[in-house]
């Protein structure tokens, strides 16, 4: 069962996943709206961190550490690195609704976009050859690391992502099972 808090904190965070989507998708070719979206972003997860399990709080430093390369980054612009790691977020907004209203046809929407965004996108992305040429205009003359520092971390960041998202993915196939079984 939701309680009222976590509803309120659910309706906040749909309402600010769906203005980051709404600013990737509607500003997609203006490079001040991308390092508006990483500040926003950045503040969303420190203020988020309050009162969540130790894997979410995992989740949240990874994005804040991913977070400090492009605010700092002398060369932000619209690159599919960042799409990859903003479209993740898509799913997330429909679990929310699914907690909110416990609608069962959620379910398998969520399922399908978490699969698609954070698996099949991500990796379909983060392993094309644009990937090699967005490190580098990212992590060039970057002001707080060195461009093989950059790099490397960019690397990390999307292998604990990948981890974690799949780590999840396992989870929610585990779900699906179970939730078959009884059924039957």
């Amino acid at each position: 069962m939701v309680n009222q808090d976590s509803k309120l904190r659910i309706c906040c965070n749909n309402v600010f996943h769906f203005f980051i989507m709404y600013l990737h998708t509607f500003s997609y070719n203006n490079p001040d709206v991308y390092h508006k979206i990483c500040m926003y972003s950045f503040l969303y997860f420190i203020v988020d961190m309050y009162g969540l399990d130790k894997l979410y709080k995992l989740h949240h430093v990874a994005a804040l550490t991913f977070l400090s390369v492009p605010i700092f980054s002398n060369n932000i612009q619209p690159n599919k690195l960042y799409d990859s790691w903003i479209m993740m977020e898509r799913s997330t907004a429909i679990l929310n609704f699914y907690r909110i209203t416990k609608l069962n046809i959620l379910k398998p929407t969520f399922a399908f976009m978490f699969f698609y965004y954070r698996i099949y996108r991500f990796l379909q992305i983060n392993l094309s050859s644009d990937i090699e040429r967005d490190k580098y205009n990212i992590c060039n003359n970057h002001v707080l690391y060195s461009h093989e520092f950059c790099k490397s971390l960019i690397n990390i960041e999307s292998i604990i992502f990948l981890s974690l998202n799949s780590y999840w993915g396992v989870k929610i196939i585990q779900k699906a099972i179970r939730e078959n079984v009884k059924k039957n």
